[in-house]
């Protein structure tokens, strides 16, 4: 599942990365050289963005269409294994959509053939009912707005909460189903007119009521699960508006003390993801220069009190704790094994700015930064600012090799750390040293090794570092 989200991620990146990215498509692997999911998709975004936007939508539509077209050809060729193959049928699926829109004819025929054939092979069977929700999302989306298309909406998701359900498949059991159907819910909420938390928390109502009627045909259990899976779509909507109202509206110690009380009520919600909660805290310390100790230490104080009630509360204070290393204001203490097999001297670079980035050969957003941070590094390099990428949660059977292909390709000039080569000299992994969970993590370091930006991407890295060298 991990490959086909990154996918999903890697779409959404692609339209919306910088124009200084726009200006490097053209260095993109041709679709022949691609050898991993990655330069295709590198290629389909270069493709794409150079489709000329005068052209009427039918002929923009067809021309994508083609460049998806060859894409899911060349994933499906450099696929190793079945389960390799799911991003060719993604792609090829945008293909089909494409080909609809350009009025291409025959084309719902040869996406309804292509569906089919998957759906009758007990090896996609539950990958064709996916797709098949991801039209059934696409098409709500387009339609939300009118109240037809709101009532189709409704009536199609209440036969998609149990649809399916008899696959042997652990994986695409009741919990994936209804997990699907919360998240194709908040798509379709976040493009509509109107309150995105009034139009779920109204659609989640009926839905429950659906499921609770003897009209629904789910088990006891698999009711539970569907319901919980909803609430916590609900809830995921209502931590993002109070997320984005508290980084908009707290701005001194008075408003950061009341951001800290409503961020401990959050903590005792059932459904909400707790690993969200202390990354928030310390992306607003950050920002109001407020100590990640302070605040680290009250939500830990909160969890071992008798407020908590949270069922994660005995085992959050160690793993919020790793969280410090790699804070604002914190002294990174990095480690590593470069791609020559080397130690890494880390201490060799105090008196300079160091950009370190955490990434992977397979994460698209880390792709997407790669253009911006050549340009960084070309500019200052010279002045005394270095990048270290730090290559991490990597797969297949020779990662090594791997990440030097991939470094090769993109011509990287600065440092490369390889985390296989670390955890071979004896080292330990950095998600158990610094609580390294997703990618791309970059931090900004200054001359001293302490850490001066945690979210050092794009027009924010830029503006810092003429900040610091113009």
């Amino acid at each position: 599942m991990k490959h086909i989200f990154c996918l999903a991620v890697w779409i959404l990146v692609c339209a919306a990365v910088s124009v200084s990215a726009q200006d490097d498509a053209a260095k993109v692997p041709s679709l022949q050289d691609a050898r991993t999911d990655f330069d295709v998709f590198d290629y389909m975004y270069g493709e794409t963005g150079k489709i000329d936007k005068d052209l009427d939508k039918k002929q923009q539509a067809a021309l994508r269409a083609d460049i998806f077209m060859a894409s899911s050809d060349k994933l499906m060729e450099i696929a190793k294994e079945e389960n390799d193959s799911r991003n060719a049928r993604r792609v090829r699926l945008f293909a089909f959509q494409a080909q609809i829109e350009a009025e291409i004819e025959g084309a719902e025929q040869r996406l309804e053939a292509f569906l089919n054939e998957l759906a009758a092979r007990e090896a996609t069977r539950c990958e064709a009912e996916g797709l098949r929700f991801e039209l059934f999302v696409s098409d709500a989306m387009k339609t939300i707005d009118t109240p037809e298309g709101y009532d189709a909406f409704k009536s199609g998701l209440k036969s998609w909460i149990y649809r399916n359900i008899d696959t042997d498949i652990k994986d695409f059991g009741m919990y994936i189903r209804a997990d699907r159907i919360g998240s194709g819910m908040l798509r379709v909420a976040e493009v509509r007119e109107g309150d995105t938390e009034q139009f779920l928390a109204e659609l989640i109502a009926e839905l429950n009521e659906y499921i609770q009627s003897a009209e629904c045909t789910l088990s006891a259990k698999d009711k539970e699960t569907a319901v919980h899976e909803f609430e916590q779509t609900l809830e995921l909507v209502q931590f993002g508006q109070f997320y984005q109202k508290a980084y908009e509206t707290v701005d001194s110690p008075e408003s950061f003390d009341t951001f800290k009380a409503e961020l401990k009520s959050w903590i005792n919600r059932k459904t909400v993801n707790v690993d969200d909660i202390p990354s928030l805290a310390l992306l607003l310390a950050e920002k109001n220069g407020i100590p990640a100790e302070q605040i680290m230490d009250e939500l830990i104080a909160f969890l071992q009190s008798p407020e908590c009630t949270s069922r994660y509360k005995s085992r959050l204070p160690d793993d919020w704790q790793k969280l410090l290393l790699t804070a604002y204001g914190s002294e990174l203490k990095l480690y590593g094994r470069t791609l020559d097999d080397k130690d890494f001297d880390w201490d060799g670079l105090r008196g300079k700015y160091v950009l370190v980035q955490f990434t992977a050969t397979w994460c698209g957003p880390c792709h997407a930064e790669l253009p911006g941070m050549k340009e960084v590094y070309a500019k200052y390099h010279n002045k005394g600012f270095e990048i270290v990428s730090l290559y991490v949660f990597e797969r297949g059977v020779n990662p090594v090799a791997e990440i030097k292909e991939h470094v090769d390709n993109s011509k990287l000039p600065w440092i490369v750390i390889s985390e296989t080569l670390t955890e071979k000299a004896g080292q330990p992994k950095y998600e158990e040293s610094f609580a390294i969970s997703s990618v791309p993590t970059m931090l900004l370091v200054d001359k001293t090794g302490k850490i001066i930006m945690t979210n050092a991407r794009s027009k924010a890295l830029q503006t810092k570092l003429a900040e610091i060298f113009e």
